[in-house]
């Protein structure tokens, strides 16, 4: 089962508009800007992940979660992420690996201040959409 897959039945399992109940809650506001730059394309997200669909396109057209998107990406849209991305190393396959729950020295990876400044961004844009004195638990 892939993370869309289990994040679209949980959403329809507890049928409620948001991951943590009826109203938006900072998981909601954190997993919408980590989906944001893949699931921003339509032909991205299958048809039958429905919950998923709905979540996304209502934390999408509130106007705070606009603002924070075109603040952080500046309306570069995907191509934001890109020298990100580039920057990567590619999957090495787990052939010959013991099976553990501790990340591996590579896997132990430090942010660039640039990341640092992006999740910040995400962090402060997310109290702007929770009104004041609504915790998310």
């Amino acid at each position: 089962m892939t993370s869309l897959t289990h994040i679209d039945h949980s959403l329809s399992r507890q049928n409620c508009p948001f991951l943590a109940g009826e109203t938006e809650s900072l998981a909601d506001i954190v997993l919408w800007g980590a989906l944001y730059p893949l699931l921003q394309d339509p032909a991205y997200l299958p048809e039958e992940l429905s919950a998923l669909h709905s979540w996304f396109q209502t934390l999408s057209t509130q106007e705070p979660c606009q603002r924070a998107a075109e603040t952080v990406l500046k309306q570069q849209g995907v191509l934001a992420l890109r020298p990100h991305l580039q920057k990567q190393p590619q999957p090495s396959p787990a052939e010959g690996r013991a099976v553990t729950n501790e990340p591996e020295e590579e896997e132990l990876a430090t942010l660039s201040e640039e990341e640092i400044a992006i999740c910040c961004t995400f962090g402060l844009r997310a109290r702007t959409v929770l009104s004041p004195g609504r915790t998310c638990c």
